[in-house]
């Protein structure tokens, strides 16, 4: 995820202590030359306009588009966009808006989701609890390029940029910048030159050498938005499942729909280790739209109990259809070719601490549920690392879903289970989707 890779970097690939700055200005010594088009401002307007941005900050819900740039040596750049949301105060939010990603620190946790996927969430604590939201971020991510953090959480001191030691303002000219009265601070840090740029009560730009010699150059831009109302600036978790950290998130990829060819998934079979791939028929022949195939596929968290019950569910369904494709033979509703020829289990393994662990426990289950069929006739139970998000492609959020396909690998059922199919259930839902033939009348 190459956005998440970005905030893992401190939004710019780049790590500094964390450093308060000096607020005290001056205005420009006597004989210095403003830039062009710039006056001087005296320290009353200094003050007045850090107040400004400080009460703004500290007591009203901010929104604001950030554009984080980092100039590198050569001119070559590296630009973020952002949006940050603040609800100031210890029990407030901070909302971190980054492309697909949005973060959410609030009550002394972080939680995170992907736009591209309805179906996770992460979530993690901070180490001090009931922590205020700037906190979180900073314990839990590196430190972040922005300065609306500090101004909307930090009670003393602002600190301007977490990127830069020593910073102390020199001079002050006046500015405008959208319609607005503003000043320009500019000075120095232990690596260079720094400036920042205030007006309507909101930061609108800041800028700091990050090494000496100024080759490397941090910019930030901010545009205020209308914040709107904070009550919809959380997360709604409902339907999502939690995953392990940050770099689980990611776009869930295509829905698999009825018609769609089953993909072609590696798996490795649990009781006598051995690969094979689902998708594509084990010996090719004719006619292969005759011959059917089913695929249990469970998530490897699911309690025993379930996991127990789905799959006596799917295998009491796949006998279902087994009787039907005879009756379906025999009175001539069916070809005399058709028939069903396998159902596999397959875990769905998060490739995750406990990984093994898990597939056994699951495996155990499997084993309880297949135990009465006669050995011959035990469906075999498989697992794979290699596309945990298959399960939500098919069925978004169920625990396991039972996906029929034919030996040319077209899917023609797809059904989420519950944690308590019934036999009938599934077999009615097999059934229909084999060409030709429906529910014999009992």
């Amino acid at each position: 995820m190459r956005r998440t890779a970005w905030i893992a970097a401190g939004l710019l690939a780049l790590r500094a202590p964390h450093a308060g700055a000096q607020v005290e200005t001056s205005p420009a010594p006597p004989g210095e030359t403003p830039q062009p088009g710039l006056s001087a401002a005296g320290s009353m307007e200094v003050a007045a306009n850090l107040w400004a941005v400080i009460g703004r900050y500290r007591y009203a819900a901010t929104a604001d588009r950030v554009r984080v740039t980092l100039v590198r040596p050569g001119g070559r750049s590296d630009m973020l966009s952002l949006i940050v949301r603040c609800v100031p105060g210890a029990s407030g939010l901070a909302r971190l808006e980054l492309g697909d990603l949005t973060l959410v620190a609030q009550g002394g946790r972080l939680l995170a989701v992907h736009g591209r996927d309805p179906t996770t969430y992460a979530e993690l604590q901070a180490p001090e609890a009931g922590a205020d939201p700037a906190s979180v971020l900073r314990a839990l991510l590196p430190p972040l390029a922005i300065p609306q953090l500090s101004l909307a959480f930090d009670p003393a001191e602002v600190d301007w940029c977490p990127l830069v030691r020593g910073l102390a303002w020199e001079n002050a000219e006046r500015v405008a910048i959208g319609g607005h009265d503003g000043v320009r601070l500019s000075g120095r840090t232990e690596t260079g030159a720094a400036a920042i740029e205030l007006a309507g009560a909101r930061v609108r730009r800041f800028e700091a050498d990050l090494e000496p010699g100024g080759q490397t150059r941090l910019i930030i831009e901010c545009e205020p938005l209308e914040p709107g109302d904070p009550a919809g600036w959380g997360v709604d978790l409902s339907g999502r499942r939690r995953v392990s950290g940050l770099p689980a998130l990611r776009p869930l990829g295509p829905a698999i729909a009825v018609g769609d060819h089953f993909p072609r998934l590696r798996v490795v079979t649990v009781a006598s280790p051995q690969e094979r791939v689902l998708g594509v028929e084990p010996q090719p022949g004719l006619f292969p739209e005759s011959r059917y195939y089913a695929a249990l596929l469970l998530r490897d968290d699911l309690p025993a109990e379930t996991t127990r019950a789905v799959a006596e569910g799917a295998i009491g369904g796949v006998a279902e259809l087994r009787r039907e494709l005879l009756r379906g033979r025999l009175d001539g509703r069916l070809d005399k070719r058709v028939r069903f020829a396998e159902l596999v289990g397959v875990v769905q393994a998060q490739t995750t601490e406990g990984m093994l662990e898990r597939v056994a426990q699951q495996s155990g289950a499997w084993l309880a549920a297949v135990e009465p069929a006669a050995e011959a006739d035990r469906p075999v139970l498989a697992w794979t690392g290699g596309e945990g998000r298959l399960i939500d492609r098919f069925a978004p959020g169920a625990a396991a879903v039972v996906v029929l396909y034919d030996g040319a690998g077209v899917i023609r059922a797809i059904l989420p289970l519950d944690s308590r199919p019934t036999a009938d259930a599934v077999g009615a839902g097999l059934i229909g989707g084999v060409a030709g033939i429906s529910r014999a009348s009992q």
